[in-house]
This record gives C-alpha cells, structure tokens and sequence, in this order.
C-alpha cells in the first residue's frame, strides 16, 4: 500500500493540566503562542525551524483568516497553513496533515496547536451564543426540534442499539470508566484522580438511558501543542522522536440518524488502513491510546480497530486489564473520562500521552516497553475518524545497545528475516510435516527438500537459560546482565534467543514465553521473548 513511509515524526508536546475552572482567562492568541513556546521548548527547536502550521481554531479571527492571524502573532513564515476541523479528531487529524506536508516537501518542521480556555469578557459585549442550527442546516431543521442537541443522545442511542444487537451489560460499560480513572490516579495533571469502583458508576445520576454520569466526559478547559518534523531533523531533536508510519481517515455522516450503522463504524475504514500502511499487527501494539468521549465509543472502537471480534468487547474489557499495570494498557493518561476533555484539545491528550510514554517520562504510569503505540481520535457523532501508529524506532535497537553484529542473510535463511521484519516468526515444514529451525534446504528427520515456510505461534517455554554477567563479547559489554535463553516453541523445534523485559533473577526454566520484535535496521529484524502475557 502507497502511503507514509515514516519520514516525519513527532518530537515535542506541550499540554497545559486540562482544569473545570481555571484560575485565569487567555487570549486565544496568547494561548497559541504560549503553547508553541512550550512544545519547541520540549522538542530543543526554535520558532526559526517552524514552517508549518496545522490548527484547529483562533477566536480572534472571527472564523476568517485563521492562519493568517496565527502565523503574524507566532512570528514565522509558514509553507502548508490547515485548520483542521475533525472535532474529537482534530488533533490526530492535524498530525496526519502535517507528516503529509512533510513528506511530500511542503514543510520540514510544523506546529500542531489546539485549545480550548476561557477568554477576557469583552468589554463592548457580544460572544458566542447557542443557536439551533444555521439556516438551512438539515441538523437544526430536522434533529434539534425533537430534542437531539448535542452528544450525549446520540451515543446513548448507540449504546442502546449496540445491546440491543450483541448484548451488553451496565457492568461491562463501567468496566472502562473505572479502569481509566485507575489511570489518572497516576497522573498528577488529571482531573479526576480518587478511586471509584463499578458500583460507583452505576450508582451516578443517568444523564440519557443508559449513560451514567461517570460514564460522559465532563468538559474542562486546556490545551495541547505537538511538534511534527522531519526524519533528518528529528535526529537533533532533545527526546526520541516517534515515527508516523500509519495512518487512515474516514468521515461517513454527520446526524447520528443517518449513520450508515450505529454498530459498524467509519473507524474501522481508517483503522484498517492505518495498519496495512504500518505493516504491523495489532499484537504488535504497545499502547492503545483511544478516544473516549463515552465508554461505549471505547466499546466500539475496540472492535472496529480490530483488537477484538465484533460483539466481544464487552467481554474483553472484563478479561482484560486495561491500566498502566495491566495485560492491555489503555488510555494511560486516564483517559478523557477522567484526565478531562477539553474541547478539541481532548483529543490531542491521546497523542501526547503516547509520546510521553515512548519518551519514558510518563512517570509513575510508565510502561515498560512502549515503542509502537496506537492513536485514534473520533470527531462528532461517532462521524469523524482519524487512525495513527507511531513508532519509536530511531535508529537504534530497542533490547541491546549496539546495533553489531547482526546476522547476513543466505538464500536459504532470507525468508525467516524477511518474516520478521513483517514481525511474523516464520520456521519451515517437510511435505512428510516435519517442522524444524533453522533454515536448511531439507529436512534434517528425513532429508525431504520439498518445504514450506509455516507461522509459528510465537509462544514457547524456556527450556534452558544463561545470565551473563560479563560481556560474551566487547559488542554486548554495555548490555550485561542479559539472558541468552533457548527456547522451545510450542511447534517443536529449538531457537537461540535472548530474554528482555524481565529480572534476570526472576527467570525460570519452564516459563512461559512469547515473541517480542526488535527492528535493529532497515533490513535486520531480530526475535526477542519476554515472559508470556497471563
């Protein structure tokens, strides 16, 4: 598939702490340039490096000559101006836009600003004021006399629908709510930090059958920055830059009434092509950053970005734990639900957690790998979808510290590596079905030469083990204490490996293990094992 090929990345953030009531009020201008400041600040770049500019509104312009007003007020010269307007899917829609431009030429370096904060009353009156709908609006014509104004309807008509065609349980829904509010209570920028558990949830006011109040978003104010630049340049930035290496939009409606299906969303359009661009599996995703407006589009935009089947994410987020410590970590900011939504700066909080987490300084919540990371943002009624994969790959390998030596490929072995550069472990079959490692011309049981590569599993036990306390050669002197390991795939055959994201002393024979890709180089893969998820 033709698409972004990962030459442009993210290297620098900034977010003010989303607050329900702020202790100041900013010009919307003010805000943009405190933010850019920030973000350049964050990345080790100057205002002279920016030019590019991808935005999501600016008050003071009255909705006419955004950029122009933005580039004048920042002071640089930009080359590819947007204002993005995706709602929820604003932010991911301005990074998509900006590693675009990059790619293609337009621009080297871009600011990606969006925020939503009080601002001075003005003094000669005037501001914004709620109408039903500009004229000739077939939403303010045909939905908002009946009642259908604003969010919170739609998504508990899709909820309803959604049970009424798979079956979900309260329970099930409050699930997600509690497991991110577990979330934010490790991050000190969160709004809503103290504890809650499920009856908790079900126990708040319903806002609209079925949505419980702790199961909406509650609208605050903040305010985000995001620093998108070049490969080239981002090998000066100050933190690891994260790589943009997939990406899909799909915008299907605007009435939730005329959604083409209430349980079958426009995610799946952009998730899918999202990851066919990346090349990666869902499996190989360390973080699942997802918009989360209501714990129902969490629901749906598991299934619909494919990490589980459709009509089981109630189930799945019951089997699994979706915090910072567990077996799927989701949101680990806490979430809009609990980390706050402010305006379209809710949405950017996704993709600044992620990059804080591939930065390592998530603090207490830190993950201890986070290197391809999952974004999507959701805009509107469920109508407006943006897909991103980041990938913190910059050049160096992720498990060792040296990239020497590295294997050279025969003719025999260069399908094993070209597997695992598609993060698939690939092993070879007789047509007798013998299956064996390594690569050979024929089989060693019964000297066959009629083969065929074959997927392993990539889950094995750990027949026998090694911690080498001293360097086994001075290319892996800075790697000590490390495990070389064999293991024992669960097809049969035996492969040298090396063990990572575990205490060396905390190895044992016998444990469970499964497959963990490195991308050492552009052509080299190599194929690690960590313990086993439970």
């Amino acid at each position: 598939m033709r698409g972004l090929r990962g030459e442009a990345a993210i290297v620098g953030i900034a977010e003010f702490a989303p607050v329900r009531r702020p202790d100041r009020t900013w010009m919307g201008l003010e805000a943009y340039a405190e933010l850019a400041r920030l973000a350049l600040e964050d990345a080790g770049f100057t205002h002279d490096d920016v030019d590019g500019l991808m935005t999501g509104h600016v008050a003071e312009s009255g909705g006419l000559f955004a950029p122009g007003h933005l580039t004048e007020y920042l002071g640089i010269g930009s080359h590819l101006s947007e204002v993005v307007d995706l709602g929820g899917a604003t932010g991911a829609g301005a990074v998509l836009r900006a590693a675009m431009a990059i790619e293609l030429g337009l621009c080297e370096t871009a600011l990606c600003i969006v925020h939503t904060l009080p601002r001075p009353k003005n003094p000669k009156g005037g501001g914004p004021t709620f109408r039903m709908g500009a004229w000739g609006s077939p939403m303010g014509e045909f939905d908002y006399p009946f009642g259908a104004v604003g969010q919170n309807y739609a998504y508990a008509m899709i909820a309803n629908r959604y049970a009424y065609e798979y079956g979900l349980t309260d329970e099930q829904r409050a699930k997600v709510a509690v497991d991110q509010r577990t979330n934010a209570a490790a991050n000190p920028k969160a709004v809503f930090r103290d504890p809650i558990d499920i009856d908790d949830v079900l126990n708040s006011p319903v806002i609209v059958d079925p949505l419980h109040m702790l199961e909406i978003v509650m609208p605050c104010f903040g305010g985000a920055a995001v620093v998108v630049t070049s490969k080239e340049k981002a090998k000066r930035a100050k933190h690891r830059p994260a790589y943009i290496i997939g990406a899909g939009e799909n915008t299907t409606h605007l009435s939730v009434t005329y959604d083409p299906s209430f349980t079958e969303t426009p995610i799946k359009a952009a998730a899918d092509r999202a990851f066919a661009m990346a090349g990666v599996k869902r499996s190989d995703i360390d973080l699942a950053s997802l918009y989360d407006c209501y714990t129902i589009t969490v629901l749906l935009t598991l299934e619909d970005t494919g990490f589980c089947g459709k009509g089981e994410a109630g189930k799945f987020v019951e089997e699994h734990d979706l915090t910072y410590r567990g077996d799927f970590p989701m949101n680990t900011h806490g979430g809009q639900l609990s980390f706050g939504q402010a305006g379209m700066a809710g949405g950017m909080s996704h993709i600044t957690e992620a990059y804080l987490q591939m930065t390592g300084r998530a603090g207490e919540r830190q993950l201890r790998r986070c290197d391809t990371v999952f974004v999507h943002g959701n805009g509107g009624l469920m109508s407006e979808q943006v897909s991103l994969i980041l990938r913190g790959n910059d050049g160096m390998p992720t498990y060792r510290s040296n990239i020497e030596p590295l294997p050279v490929p025969t003719p025999i072995s260069q399908p094993f590596w070209d597997g695992t550069r598609q993060h698939r472990l690939l092993i070879q079959r007789c047509d007798a079905g013998h299956v064996f490692f390594y690569p050979r011309s024929h089989c060693p049981r019964c000297l066959s030469n009629r083969l065929e590569w074959v997927e392993a599993s990539g889950k094995g036990t750990l027949y026998s083990y090694t911690v080498a306390r001293r360097p086994t050669s001075p290319d892996f002197e800075a790697d000590v204490p490390f495990v070389i390991a064999v293991v024992e795939l669960d097809e049969g055959p035996r492969m040298t490996s090396r063990l990572v994201e575990v205490d060396p002393d905390a190895v044992r024979i016998g444990m469970r293990l499964e497959v963990v890709f490195d991308d050492v180089t552009e052509e080299i893969t190599l194929p690690y094992f960590r313990p086993a998820a439970m």
